[in-house]
């Protein structure tokens, strides 16, 4: 994500990782988190008002807590603004957006190497 906000994100599907690290590497990128597991619930009202508007409300639990906004897709389908703080403690701040009127929609657990 840019100072500004906005994520500019591709992903791809991977089955030889250690040939892309080779190649990131030789490309002169830094890995600068290791490959860490991290668990992501997303929210919605009711009525899934968020995804009808193409937005996301995300809780993201990895080496820390952070929720995460993302607004619709602008112009280009892999860039969107995208506002996220940190926050102390997961399960509170799960607790929150419950009493708020948000539901967990979708939890997914997936591991991410990070690269710059």
């Amino acid at each position: 994500m840019s100072a500004t906000g906005t994520e500019t994100e591709v992903k791809l599907w991977a089955t030889d990782l250690a040939a892309i690290a080779d190649r990131l590497s030789a490309l002169g990128a830094e890995c600068v988190q290791p490959r860490t597991a991290e668990r992501n619930w997303r929210y919605d009202r009711p009525d899934r008002s968020l995804s009808a508007r193409g937005e996301v409300l995300r809780l993201r639990q990895d080496s820390q807590a952070r929720l995460t906004f993302k607004a619709p897709h602008s112009n280009s389908p892999h860039t969107r603004i995208e506002l996220e703080i940190g926050v102390s403690d997961f399960e509170m701040t799960d607790r929150l957006l419950q009493a708020l009127g948000f539901q967990v929609m979708w939890c997914y657990e997936k591991f991410r190497t990070t690269y710059r």
